[in-house]
């Protein structure tokens, strides 16, 4: 079954959520995207790197990981770009065991991007993790409006800096109380 959560989290936000959901399964995450090499794997949030930081524009832009159950198999696809050149990509099309996890983040301007967890399966694996992810982010964070909110996130809102999907988007998009 189709799932999304969508939320703004500080890199804090973001240890406490990831630590609540290892803590009721060990998890991997494998970077996704196009990858000149095979993906890295990572065994715990400790390892991911810049958590909660990000130099990207738009929240489409932040760190995306595969989440998936801790040692379960995660299928590559290498993909032939125009140019020629190999890139391998894990995604869900090939692992509908998995959760998408967008990390979102906090910007050097002090703009902070949406991260996001999705699937677009229902393997009982993937409805587990979305399951694990929703408990957790409704145990740690507020709704406010239109999605979730870590309490730091929550902090620099109430400070005014912005919390938007995109930084070339109109203040009056931001989230607002």
């Amino acid at each position: 079954m189709p799932s999304d959560l969508r939320f703004y989290a500080s890199t804090r936000d973001l240890r406490v959520l990831l630590a609540a959901i290892e803590a009721t399964q060990p998890v991997d995450y494998v970077r996704m995207g196009n990858e000149p090499v095979p993906p890295p794997r990572f065994p715990t949030y400790d390892e991911l790197p810049s958590l909660g930081r990000t130099d990207a524009a738009e929240a489409a832009d932040c760190a995306r990981y595969l989440v998936v159950a801790q040692g379960a198999p995660v299928t590559v696809r290498d993909v032939r770009s125009r140019d020629g050149t190999i890139y391998f990509r894990a995604d869900q099309l090939e692992n509908a065991h998995s959760v998408t996890f967008a990390t979102g983040g906090l910007r050097a301007d002090d703009v902070l991007l949406p991260g996001r967890v999705s699937t677009m399966s229902a393997e009982p694996e993937s409805e587990a993790l979305m399951t694990a992810f929703s408990a957790a982010i409704r145990q740690h964070f507020t709704w406010i409006k239109t999605c979730w909110v870590g309490h730091q996130a929550e902090w620099f809102l109430d400070a005014g800096k912005r919390l938007t999907a995109s930084i070339a988007s109109p203040p009056e998009h931001d989230l607002l109380r």
